[in-house]
């Protein structure tokens, strides 16, 4: 009897610890897999697309809604296919591309101001000297100098100004660092020398002078005007200035209590703007936010020809969403390459709007489900850290039987080997032959095959795009293929 008792506690025993072991074996394998790289790449939706110019668009990422999902850098094309996509912990913003093709953001908190050389590798980096970091904007000239925006807080009694005004405020008052391309210190700029703390725009309840804390100005754009000068926008005073680089003087105030131009063609105005910036034809572009404009409020670009010397600035444009947009704070603005015009929204139901010189719609694309990018801007870009050695590819004429095949050679210019991981086009006509993965050695060349089979359409000339993807665990970098036949 004892025997079989324990006979039996052995086999329950035994068929316990199996059936615990089966349990533990289907809640491993039932768990989810871990996300990969592109699950944490937004759904681009494309609403609108009408002839947008060739490029990329720049995105940086500050603010995260999406459950799964990281901050990131992202340079995407007209179809929302990433030819970079690199996930970085910090937040970001203010992305681009400089002349000389390093990419150039702000990064982290507090900012640092980060260069990406042609490897797509950390270069330099530079910061406010004796001043916190202001992550607004930043502007590299010609010549290599570097202008930065920091913070200058200071505590005002402010009831010796204003009635009602805190004995103790805290106001804040921005810089102006300008550094040459060895990174040497030029001038530091003061807000603090310059305005007044009630220069901000009266008919905006934006600024509330008996508070512990006034932001007077909030200052968020800056750019380099000439050999001599940059031009400053600051939001809460309604007003875009001209400094003297030199003497460090105001040569002129546009817009606000202080304004020195007579406007024309324009009785609104510009109230509470963004992204300011000098276009190659002299005029000023804005982003208008329009938190004053009388209802209903939006947000639109305009553009202004100034008269420097009769000081008269004429409204030459202004483009508006339609229906209208009203973005109360963020955006950013940009005249591109072929004359369109970029406006990125932020946070509103769009993410990014291009305009045609007349007004009409480019693009339209939305992501702002998934994540913000307060800056979006467009440039022509290739990466270097692997090349093709053709920008297009055409098959000729397909004969109804056979696919047509083509070569295309790719390099890697890095110092490390790479893999060709996937690709994608746009629709079924084209394919790669070559098995992927396909490694690279450093600095070598391999060939991969593309073959076109339209069997099932007689739509004519066939257009596409094939994007080659080399993927790690935290990035993307692409090289795009324009294919015809």
């Amino acid at each position: 009897m004892l025997n079989g008792t324990i006979f039996n506690f052995r086999f329950i025993k035994r068929g316990l610890f199996l059936f615990l072991a089966i349990i533990i074996s289907q809640n491993l394998f039932s768990q989810d897999p871990e996300p990969s790289l592109m699950d944490y790449y937004p759904n681009f939706n494309i609403k609108e697309s009408n002839d947008p110019a060739p490029g990329y668009y720049f995105l940086a990422t500050k603010t995260i809604h999406a459950e799964l999902g990281e901050q990131y850098i992202a340079i995407v094309d007209n179809y929302g296919i990433p030819v970079l996509f690199w996930l970085l912990k910090e937040k970001k913003s203010t992305i681009r591309l400089l002349e000389d093709g390093r990419i150039v953001f702000w990064n982290g908190k507090p900012r640092v101001l980060t260069f990406l050389n042609d490897m797509l590798q950390i270069a330099d980096t530079i910061t406010t000297r004796g001043y916190g970091s202001d992550g607004h904007d930043w502007d590299v000239s010609e010549e290599g100098n570097i202008i930065l925006m920091g913070k200058d807080n200071h505590v005002v009694d402010m009831s010796s100004i204003i009635e009602g005004g805190h004995p103790e405020a805290i106001v804040k008052d921005i810089v102006v660092q300008e550094f040459d391309k060895d990174k040497n210190l030029l001038y530091t700029w003061k807000s603090i020398n310059n305005f007044n703390v009630l220069d901000a725009f009266g008919e905006s309840n934006i600024v509330d002078y008996t508070s512990d804390e006034v932001d007077y100005i909030h200052s968020n754009s800056v750019h380099f005007d000439s050999d001599t000068s940059f031009i400053l926008s600051s939001r809460h005073m309604n007003e875009v200035t001209k400094v003297d680089r030199r003497t460090r003087e105001i040569i002129w105030r546009f817009g606000g209590k202080n304004n020195d131009f007579l406007f024309v063609n324009d009785h609104i105005k510009f109230s509470h703007q963004h992204s300011i910036s000098r276009t190659s034809d002299g005029t000023i572009l804005i982003f208008d936010n329009g938190n004053t404009h009388s209802d209903p409020r939006f947000t639109s670009a305009v553009e202004y020809k100034l008269d420097e010397v009769n000081m008269y600035a004429t409204m030459v444009n202004r483009f508006r969403r339609s229906p209208d947009i009203y973005q109360p704070s963020n955006g950013s603005l940009q005249r591109i390459h072929n004359g369109n015009t970029v406006m990125a929204w932020s946070s509103s139901e769009s993410s990014i709007t291009e305009f045609h010189p007349d007004g009409s719609v480019a693009a339209e694309i939305d992501f702002t489900y998934h994540s913000r990018s307060n800056q979006i801007e467009k440039y022509l870009w290739k990466t270097k850290v692997f090349e093709t050695d053709v920008d297009t590819l055409n098959f000729g004429h397909f004969d109804g039987t056979n696919a047509v095949s083509r070569i295309i050679n790719l390099t890697n210019n890095s110092e490390e080997e790479i893999a060709i991981t996937s690709y994608s086009t746009l629709s079924d006509f084209y394919r790669l032959n070559t098995e992927l993965p396909l490694s690279i050695p450093s600095h070598a060349s391999v060939e991969i095959e593309v073959s076109f089979d339209p069997k099932l359409t007689n739509l004519g000339y066939l257009k596409d795009i094939l994007t080659l993807n080399y993927d790690t665990d935290v990035r993307r970098i692409a090289r795009q293929v324009w294919l015809t036949g």
